[in-house]
């Protein structure tokens, strides 16, 4: 499955760019960073390839000592970052014409050859409630770089790929909900902090703490992690 779909991966040429959080230097050397845990760690070698590694006793031996990133949002742009870099995510999956940042069919039932991916792909872009990149709505400010739809079209986008249970939305599905750290939106009980988390990065939030004393208003939520990870591999244990 994974040569297969990098082979599909590497056919098509445009890739979504993201400006760099990191300046990687020209002395040579790696430049390595983890959170304030020190429990992740983020490796750049000289030629800019990214690595991640949760070896706490590969950490403590590392010298010099990783850099210390305190903000926590910081660093998972960063995790984010080498992601999008190891598994060149596209700006549109290869065969369709809906699943991805753009949208290249010419009316509605223009499909690409990988249909039943692109019937979901199409359902969550024509989603009513939506907050695109870097735009503010309903209280909220979208300062990323990617669409942020409602809770319940994201839920049911989720759905639909799960549904088909073949591999290209499978692909589609993992490399969205797990590797792209989107989130959605949601009218709820005001969430004061998460109890306990999951995700690839550990990175989602799986149960809330919420404010009973306050009325509902719309906040953002990280989307539910996709249950088949073709691309992203077994999930870590979360504490």
């Amino acid at each position: 499955v994974h040569q297969n779909s990098s082979m599909r991966r590497s056919k098509f040429a445009i890739f979504l760019i993201i400006p760099s959080l990191l300046h990687i230097g020209d002395s040579g050397s790696d430049v390595t960073m983890s959170n304030i845990k020190k429990d992740t760690m983020v490796r750049y070698d000289a030629a800019g390839k990214c690595s991640i590694t949760k070896d706490r006793a590969q950490i403590k031996q590392m010298k010099p000592n990783p850099q210390v990133i305190s903000d926590d949002h910081q660093f998972q742009k960063i995790l984010n970052e080498c992601h999008r870099a190891n598994f060149n995510i596209p700006l549109m999956y290869p065969g369709t014409k809906w699943c991805g940042l753009m949208i290249t069919a010419k009316k509605d039932d223009d499909l690409g050859t990988h249909k039943a991916a692109d019937l979901c792909c199409r359902s969550q872009k024509k989603c009513k409630h939506v907050i695109q990149p870097y735009e503010q709505k309903y209280g909220l400010m979208n300062q990323t770089p990617l669409p942020s739809y409602s809770c319940i079209c994201e839920e049911s986008y989720r759905t639909c790929l799960m549904k088909n249970k073949d591999a290209i939305s499978d692909e589609v599905g993992d490399v969205y909900f797990n590797l792209m750290g989107t989130k959605c939106f949601f009218n709820y009980t005001v969430a004061k902090f998460c109890y306990s988390k999951y995700g690839v990065n550990c990175n989602k939030c799986k149960i809330h703490r919420y404010d009973l004393t306050q009325p509902p208003k719309f906040q953002l939520f990280d989307t539910n992690v996709y249950p088949r990870r073709p691309i992203s591999g077994p999930l870590p244990v979360c504490n």
